[in-house]
């Protein structure tokens, strides 16, 4: 199964979960865009343990 698919079915509603890896792309990628948050290590069905990141969009300034 697909690590997005899995992290949909973890998030709450309305929330937008990644792992640790693409959270970090994102970063780098788009610098002050995002707060980054703990969001657990959940078991995924198929894949295993992974560490779960929360993205949150930084206000506009």
């Amino acid at each position: 199964m697909n690590l997005a698919s899995r992290l949909v079915d973890e998030a709450d509603t309305g929330s937008v979960l990644t792992d640790r890896n693409t959270a970090n792309l994102l970063r780098a990628v788009k610098p002050g865009r995002y707060t980054l948050v703990q969001a657990g290590s959940p078991e995924l069905q198929g894949i295993g343990r992974i560490e779960a990141v929360e993205l949150r969009r930084m206000p506009a300034q």
